[in-house]
């Protein structure tokens, strides 16, 4: 049972919980609006700060600039224990929680995670992993910023099938691992649409790529791979190439040595012109006989005769050096002629040579089978592959068409099994709905099984229904979960409605509703809360003001909302 709920923001109005019907009620200043905001009354607020507490996500409202430094608590009962739960939006991660009990108190700050597991140990004692806690809370605390006021069995628009599935076999005593069952089977549902994709993607459209196809071109392609791989295994080059190859490098080792060979002739041929240059005979005109005249020394014919022969003697060894050198350079450099043309020669037989290598011959044949063998071996890859994706097709095929069948053969018999607790939530929904409408209201409850979607859960009218009628479907089908929650023996009781659920109710519904509430109650020993406008308030009976709170809430003025200030 939920006790108080309040705030560490000084104008918050604390809103303080009894047994059975809880009826809030909130002054309009303009009824014929039809709208409600948080920056109003703050209905709807109330319904926001009890999913905050209980682990929900954090909503833009408490992350706002007057609110952001604030916690918020709630207190309740279940299980003979006394629980506060305080969290603020500064530190979201943290749930700091009280726990009262046998008077002695226990406070613990709890993750996300941990707080979750808590409360469903405490308010779902045998709720499976499959199934959510927070999809379960949220039929007993809808939201309609969330659509949760636009399908009976549903909390939040466009819910996805298997959670609402799972939720749903929970809250009315079901198998909760038949629609995990079938949800996997979906699973393996949209595999075989993949894979059905995948082999219309790769395959040649004028061919038709059936499984015995692809069995006779495995085969037919295991063949050719074998035969290229023995062809590629036994070729050898022909002697001829072999040759070819070996007179290349000959020819290459040839002109190498003999330009190196030239390297040291031109390196011979620049010491002869240097010798040659230092040979050349000076030309004077001064003769030893002037130089000693012009001493003044006189000497005998004799001695000028001796000098003259020893001049004519040194012109002569010079002349012949001279024509020696002149020799040699004459014959390095015919040398150094005949070797470019010889490496001329040589490099012009080597092109031919490799002009012959790279064009033509075994290399290039060896070069064409290795390509042949790798599209052999890509196609024949392509074909295994598309034979694993049939076989993995065909195996599918045939678990989805068993599988599918025993499932719903399952369901079937679970749902026989648990007869008497479906028969007590259809008669549970029938009997509130003919208190509001009459015998003849013409809604049906339904569970049941489908073959093409599994678990069938439904409240429909056949007739085009009003907001007004939907909304009592809501009521009808709430009251029967909160009810089924107690037959079932689970700890959580209460049951929150804020005032979009009486939205376009006639007020005869309205009071019907209520006044049934207040009945079950006490019959059943849960909390039901609720928020209403005052317009509509002011048309019930005097009956129920025995319901509702002292909390004064008005959006004609800024205090007068729940938060007590009004958002930027």
């Amino acid at each position: 049972m939920l006790k108080k709920v309040y705030s560490s923001l000084p104008t918050f109005k604390t809103v303080e919980f009894h047994h059975g019907l809880n009826i809030i009620v909130a002054e309009k200043s303009n009824p014929l609006s039809g709208k409600s905001t948080r920056n109003g009354a703050g209905k709807s607020t109330i319904v926001e700060i009890l999913h905050f507490l209980f682990g929900g996500n954090v909503d833009p409202i408490f992350k706002s600039q007057e609110l952001i430094e604030h916690s918020f608590s709630v207190d309740f009962e279940v299980n003979n224990k006394n629980f506060t739960i305080t969290r603020s939006a500064k530190q979201p991660t943290k749930f700091i929680l009280n726990m009262m009990r046998e008077e002695q108190k226990e406070t613990r700050i709890y993750s996300k995670t941990e707080l979750i597991g808590l409360l469903r140990q405490e308010f779902f004692w045998d709720m499976p992993e499959s199934v959510s806690l927070r999809s379960t809370l949220s039929y007993f605390l809808r939201r309609d910023a969330d659509g949760g006021f636009s399908e009976s069995t549903e909390f939040i628009k466009q819910q996805k099938a298997s959670d609402k599935k799972k939720t749903l076999s929970y809250l009315l005593g079901l198998d909760t691992d038949l629609p995990q069952e079938w949800e996997e089977l979906e699973m393996k549902r949209k595999d075989l649409n993949s894979l059905n994709k995948i082999m219309k993607n790769g395959m040649i459209d004028s061919i038709k790529m059936d499984s015995s196809y692809l069995k006779s071109e495995k085969i037919v392609y295991e063949e050719r791979v074998q035969k290229l791989e023995d062809e590629i295994a036994k070729f050898e080059v022909l002697p001829e190439y072999r040759n070819l190859e070996q007179e290349a490098n000959d020819l290459t080792q040839k002109i190498n040595e003999i330009t190196d060979r030239n390297f040291f002739l031109n390196k011979e041929l620049s010491v002869l012109d240097q010798s040659l240059e230092s040979e050349k005979q000076m030309n004077t005109k001064f003769s030893i006989k002037d130089m000693y005249e012009e001493m003044n020394i006189l000497m005998p014919d004799s001695i000028y005769k001796r000098f003259e022969d020893v001049e004519i003697f040194h012109e002569s060894v010079v002349r012949n050096r001279r024509a020696y050198l002149l020799e040699e350079r004459e014959e390095i450099s015919e040398r150094l002629k005949n070797n470019s043309l010889e490496i001329e020669r040589l490099a012009k037989r080597r092109q031919e040579i490799m002009v012959i290598l790279q064009n033509k011959g075994a290399i290039d044949q060896f070069s064409k089978l290795q390509d042949e063998l790798n599209k052999i071996k890509t196609r024949y890859t392509e074909i295994m592959n598309q034979l694993k994706t049939l076989d993995d097709i065909v195996n599918i095929k045939t678990e989805l068409t068993t599988g599918k069948a025993k499932l719903i053969k399952k369901m079937r018999e679970n749902q026989a099994d648990q007869e008497e607790l479906i028969k007590h939530a259809v008669l549970t929904i029938n009997h509130t709905l003919e208190e509001l409408y009459g015998t003849n209201h013409g809604t049906r409850f339904t569970v049941d099984v489908s073959e093409q979607s599994g678990l069938v859960v439904m409240l429909s009218k056949p007739d085009k229904k009003s907001r007004g009628i939907n909304n009592m479907l809501i009521f009808s089908f709430d009251m029967m979960l909160i009810e089924m929650n107690k037959k079932l023996g689970r700890s959580l009781d209460f049951l929150f409605h804020d005032s979009h659920l009486f939205d376009g109710v006639d007020s005869t519904q309205t009071k019907i509703a209520l006044t049934l509430a207040a009945r079950k109650t006490k019959e059943l020993n849960f909390q039901y809360i609720t928020t209403v406008n005052s317009d509509i308030y002011s048309l019930l009976s005097d009956e129920l003001d025995q319901y509702k709170l002292e909390l004064d809430l008005t959006d004609a003025e800024e205090s007068g909302g729940l938060l007590g200030i009004r958002l930027q």
